[in-house]
């Protein structure tokens, strides 16, 4: 089992414990209470941030909003509505607690000793402690920890200062699958020969991050499953160990298509594979065949992640 899949599983089983039943409840009777309208504000209000940390800033945004004169009347009716709401601010404050002990999860997960068998500081429940420690076991294979140390100077106990540099000038860039990221590392490696280490660093960070979101939208099942049957055509490239993907998909998906979320499950060349989304379109009319056409492109997390770095990295 790989990290997306242990993470995928994680957030099936998030309702096995309290706070996770609660905040998964709490999340559908507020899609349902809330009007369609001040919902979609909601849920599309900008974000910093990412997983369960996004409902909180989403929430402080519209707060800070809430009073200003200079917007639509009927904008200014939805920022009431939810900043009214007191389901909404307890969906935020368990939000910041699972988001906190998904961050303590994940690092505890990375380090060798002692297996973790909780969420965090969360009781977990044994199909859940199980799955955590199925994480724990995925990343010791991925070899990241490793990868990551490796740079770190005998003498200082320090990463060199290029790695500081990376990280302020990439504080703007808050979406971690951001290609921009790709281009710092490319000029700011090249001036400092270290675009090897830049590379570790980044895609590193990328893992971690992309593992956080799935528990996250595994527990909001925004996961879009397509079975093989709805694949119009696919093409699966090899680009020195990174497989991008590109889905044609036929209609009955798109009831399924979510534009909230970040990951599909998909069957390919015999297996279920797990795929990052990067884009989705759909077309109608005449410049679609039959008067339809959906695509989605992504990337193909690799089945078998032991050693991770080393496939992905030259």
């Amino acid at each position: 089992m790989n990290i997306l899949d242990s993470a995928y599983r994680i957030g099936q089983l998030m309702k096995t414990i309290s706070i996770g039943s609660e905040w998964i409840e709490l999340y559908s009777q507020l899609s349902e209470s809330i009007s369609p309208e001040a919902w979609d504000t909601f849920l599309k209000t900008p974000r910093a941030s990412i997983h369960y940390y996004s409902f909180p800033h989403a929430l402080e945004v519209i707060e800070n909003n809430s009073t200003r004169t200079d917007i639509p009347e009927i904008l200014q009716g939805q920022l009431q509505e939810l900043k009214a709401s007191p389901s909404l601010k307890r969906l935020s404050e368990l939000s910041v607690t699972l988001g906190n002990n998904l961050e303590e999860m994940i690092s505890s997960a990375l380090a060798p000793r002692p297996i973790p068998k909780n969420f965090g500081l969360l009781q977990a429940s044994p199909k859940l402690s199980r799955s955590i420690q199925d994480i724990h076991l995925a990343f010791q294979r991925s070899g990241i920890l490793k990868s990551i140390l490796r740079y770190i100077d005998p003498k200082t106990n320090e990463f060199p200062s290029i790695v500081n540099t990376f990280n302020q000038q990439k504080k703007s860039l808050s979406n971690h699958m951001n290609p921009k990221i790709r281009k710092l590392v490319r000029n700011l490696g090249a001036i400092e020969g270290q675009q090897k280490l830049l590379t570790v660093m980044s895609m590193s960070e990328l893992i971690l991050e992309i593992t956080k979101q799935m528990v996250f939208e595994s527990h909001l099942k925004r996961v879009v499953n397509i079975p093989s049957e709805s694949i119009v055509r696919s093409v699966v490239k090899n680009v020195s160990g990174i497989r991008p993907v590109y889905l044609n998909l036929d209609v009955t998906m798109l009831s399924q298509i979510n534009g909230n979320g970040h990951f599909m499950t998909v069957w390919l060349a015999g297996a279920t594979q797990t795929a990052i989304m990067t884009r989705r379109r759909i077309q109608f009319g005449q410049k679609a065949s039959n008067g339809f056409k959906m695509t989605m492109n992504g990337y193909l997390y690799p089945e078998s992640d032991v050693s991770l770095l080393d496939q992905l990295i030259d």
